[in-house]
C-alpha cells in the first residue's frame, strides 16, 4: 500500500511533518467468531459477524515536534477516510460487528516528554477523535462517534536491577450514534 511521508527541520529542535498512507486492516478472529464470549467483567455478550469485510484506510496527518531542553512536545492532527468501518452494534445483551458504508476519523494528538530527573522518563498523551460514518446498510451505524482519552507514563531506570513502569490511561465518556 502506497505511503508517504515528509519532514522539513525549521530549526535545529523543531520538525514539521506531514504524511499520506493507505492500509487495510482486516477484522480479527472475536469480530469473525459467531459463538457468544463473555468478558471478565460483563454480563454482555459479544458475538461475531462471519461476513464482515475489511476496512480500507487512507491516512493524511500534519504533526510539529519542538524540543525545548529536556521536554519535547509533538502536536498531530489527522484524518483518516475510511470505506467500510467495522464499528459493534448492541443489541439488548449482545454485541456484534458490522461494516458501515464510510467514515471519516479526524482528531488530534499531543504528547508531552520529560525527564524531571535523572533515570525518570515522564510520558503523557491525549487523544481526542470524532469519527462521523455514514451510508450503512444498518442505519443505527450511520452519526457521530466522539471521544478521547489520555495516558500518562513513568519509567524509572535503576542501576543493575532493571527498569520499573507504572502507567494510567484515562478515557473519557464516548458518545456513539447507537
Amino acid at each position: 500500500y502506497p505511503s508517504a511521508h515528509v519532514v522539513y527541520s525549521l530549526y535545529p529542535f523543531t520538525q514539521l511533518r506531514t504524511s499520506f498512507s493507505s492500509r487495510v486492516n482486516r477484522p480479527s478472529a472475536k469480530q469473525l467468531s459467531p459463538l457468544p464470549r463473555s468478558g471478565d467483567f460483563s454480563t454482555i455478550d459479544t458475538v461475531g459477524n462471519s461476513d464482515l469485510k475489511p476496512e480500507f484506510i487512507n491516512s493524511v496527518e500534519f504533526g510539529i515536534t519542538r524540543i525545548f531542553n529536556k521536554i519535547k512536545f509533538d502536536f498531530t492532527s489527522y484524518n483518516h477516510f475510511i470505506q467500510d468501518p467495522i464499528l459493534w452494534v448492541q443489541d439488548g445483551d449482545n454485541i456484534s460487528f458490522d461494516n458501515s458504508g464510510s467514515g471519516k476519523l479526524s482528531g488530534i494528538e499531543a504528547l508531552v516528554k520529560l525527564k524531571p530527573v535523572h533515570n525518570l522518563d515522564l510520558r503523557i498523551t491525549g487523544n481526542y477523535f470524532q469519527m462521523n460514518t455514514e451510508n450503512s446498510s444498518n442505519s443505527v451505524l450511520d452519526g457521530t462517534t466522539k471521544g478521547g482519552y489520555g495516558r500518562i507514563i513513568a519509567s524509572y531506570k535503576t542501576h543493575g536491577y532493571g527498569e520499573f513502569e507504572i502507567n494510567g490511561t484515562y478515557k473519557s465518556r464516548r458518545d456513539t450514534p447507537q
